[in-house]
């Protein structure tokens, strides 16, 4: 199997556990990346290398992403490469129109976060049951979105329960 296909395995695997449907391949000039779809999002293998290395991508792959998101009525997308080059990636996660694109290096999706020996289970809670939470959520330590886990889960806000050794711990997803 080779080295994408393992990250689209791995990225498949993402998508059941936050039960979101697979992706399906779409026919697409392969020398321009990879395009698959879900029902809610698109997500993008890019061919370049060294994302920001080379100025061409910022444009042609946003306008393949933006004109497939406008094609297939979808407003989320993912756009994964090799590596990003440093200060690349807040110019990579951006809205754009109304659109919400975020890119994502290969070794982040390779593993699954959410089985890693050293990363204690985290689970967002349902509007429900933040409101039976004996705390005061404002004043709940936080925890940014930025963290590598809550991006893995692909969690933008809320609460999240988290069951660490030493008993569990409540966090507040803030951007």
């Amino acid at each position: 199997m080779d080295f994408q296909n393992k990250i689209l395995e791995k990225v498949q695997e993402m998508l059941a556990w936050r039960k979101e449907d697979p992706l399906v391949e779409l026919e697409f000039n392969k020398a321009q990346g990879r395009l698959f779809i879900n029902s809610t999002q698109i997500v993008y293998f890019t061919p370049f290398e060294n994302v920001g290395s080379e100025g061409k991508f910022v444009t042609a792959s946003y306008k393949i992403i933006e004109q497939a998101l406008q094609k297939f009525n979808r407003n989320k997308a993912l756009i994964v490469c090799r590596e990003i080059a440093a200060g690349m990636n807040e110019t990579l996660n951006m809205n754009v129109n109304r659109f919400e694109i975020h890119s994502k290096p290969e070794n982040l999706l390779i593993g699954n976060l959410n089985k890693h020996a050293l990363v204690p289970p985290h689970q967002l809670l349902t509007p429900a049951e933040e409101k039976e939470l004996p705390y005061q959520l404002e004043k709940l330590p936080l925890i940014s979105v930025k963290d590598p886990i809550i991006q893995y889960n692909g969690w933008k806000q809320g609460i999240v329960r988290i069951q660490a050794i030493d008993g569990i711990h409540y966090r507040r997803i803030v951007t």
